[in-house]
């Protein structure tokens, strides 16, 4: 696409495939979106040296719930080979419950970036990021109000309760 402002947010996480090539994350304003935040994937073939356009992950459409778009993604590629990708939907609005926060969007692709299935995550939040254990647990950090942990035993498909580190 060419209607991407020239400014992209990137993830501080990006995922290798078993091809070698790597999938990173970010986010951006889309001309027509009127200042609402889209989050896409980048693939390189080429060892990180150059990134192409691959997919978009969210759209306002997609998070109709938030005032901002999705935004900041974090992203994990699970044992599975599926990618898994976390983004925040807005802030400042009527979910005053969370400090704020909207209810996060989170997207899985099974074909390596190159399409996903949204799914309303219920959890309010901010900069999230995912971490694949050794031990098979999938953890969710995150924000707003103070730092979050969530944990899943099933690769995302559930959460269980939150762990609040900083208030």
């Amino acid at each position: 696409p060419t209607n991407f402002t020239t400014t992209k947010y990137l993830s501080s996480k990006a995922v290798q495939l078993d091809d070698g090539s790597i999938v990173c994350v970010a986010y951006m304003l889309v001309d027509g979106d009127k200042g609402y935040y889209s989050s896409a994937a980048f693939r390189s073939v080429d060892q990180g040296f150059s990134y192409e356009f691959l997919s978009m992950i969210g759209t306002p459409q997609d998070a109709p719930w938030g005032n901002h778009g999705p935004g900041e993604p974090g992203i994990e590629r699970l044992p599975s080979g599926e990618l898994l990708c976390v983004m925040r939907t807005g802030s400042y609005s009527s979910w005053s419950e969370r400090g704020g926060s909207a209810p996060m969007l989170m997207a899985r692709s099974s074909d390596g970036g190159k399409t996903w299935q949204k799914k309303f995550l219920n959890r309010p939040g901010v900069i999230p990021k995912l971490l694949h254990m050794s031990n098979g647990v999938l953890v969710c950090s995150f924000g707003r109000p103070g730092n979050n942990l969530m944990f899943s035993l099933d690769n995302g498909k559930s959460w269980g309760a939150e762990v609040e580190i900083t208030p």
